[in-house]
């Protein structure tokens, strides 16, 4: 190790095995955070980091012990990923939404219309933002997902562990809101305000929306959990097909109906004889015109 007492750890204090093994862990932990529970308590910190550690050595065919200074750098990485996560909401928002970084008169008036329209009883979170229908349908959802989760091809922390991720959480879902929440408060004025270091983004000041989020989620899944979980599968399924890394499914295109009729067709068919109603369609050569080709 390279550490140096006193400095923050860091991965890299370490050897390139060591680093590998400890980036390895702190990508399960990230995992975690986004797939299983973005504000987990202290001896689920513990328990995911311990796990984490085994999972990178397990992989990497070693058996060494995770520290406590080593612990530390993996848990870090749980206020990082959120850091992270911020900045993919933030892009999102801009492309779904359109809102502008202008500083003018027109540019002001058009976010704080959308954000008085989006953070209206969370309206953010429908299809139809209007008529509010389509709960957690709106397609911002899916675009955090890609750009937060697959962005890294066949290496991206849900093809990884795709096991935290696959069917996408209700969990996940809750964070996303939250996250959207936080972002949307940004342009309340009309023009973004960076948040300062007293302002960021917190687990006391917005655990209680993650767990208002969740509660809603839980009663959207109440009304029909078939739907829901086959929504929540075809979410991850998507955005996995977007990599290319997967074999393309080509729908068949002989349909139910086109099929009977083939199997009627032919019912009295050897494939031994030319139908009778076809003929020959090809001419037979004369084995003059064959010999001369020959020549």
């Amino acid at each position: 190790s390279n550490y140096t007492p006193g400095n923050k750890a860091k991965a890299r204090d370490y050897d390139s095995e060591g680093q590998a093994i400890i980036l390895r862990a702190a990508a399960y932990y990230e995992a975690k955070v986004i797939g299983v529970d973005c504000f987990p308590d202290r001896a689920m910190q513990i328990g995911w980091t311990n796990k984490a550690f085994q999972d990178a050595c397990r992989t990497a065919g070693k058996n060494y012990e995770c520290d406590m200074r080593v612990g530390k750098i993996i848990r870090g990485r749980g206020s990082r990923v959120q850091g992270e996560m911020l900045t993919y909401v933030r892009d999102a928002l801009i492309s779904i939404h359109d809102f502008s970084s202008d500083t003018s008169k027109k540019a002001k008036r058009q976010n704080q219309k959308l954000y008085d329209k989006l953070s209206d009883r969370m309206a953010f979170a429908y299809r139809d933002i209007d008529n509010r229908r389509g709960f957690a349908e709106n397609p911002i959802f899916q675009l955090i997902l890609r750009l937060a989760c697959f962005g890294k091809g066949p290496e991206s922390r849900s093809v990884v562990f795709s096991r935290f991720f696959n069917p996408v959480s209700l969990e996940t879902l809750a964070f996303f809101m939250t996250l959207i929440r936080y972002s949307l408060e940004q342009y309340s004025t009309g023009i973004y305000i960076k948040p300062g270091k007293n302002d960021g983004f917190t687990e006391q000041q917005n655990k209680g929306f993650y767990k208002k989020y969740l509660d809603e989620l839980q009663s959207w899944t109440d009304c029909n959990p078939v739907f829901v979980e086959n929504f929540r599968k075809r979410m991850y399924s998507h955005a996995r097909e977007k990599l290319g890394i997967d074999p393309t499914r080509v729908e068949s295109l002989i349909t139910g109906s086109i099929k009977a009729n083939m199997r009627i067709e032919l019912a009295d068919r050897t494939g031994e004889t030319d139908t009778e109603d076809e003929g020959n369609d090809f001419e037979p050569v004369a084995q003059d015109d064959m010999d001369q080709e020959d020549d």
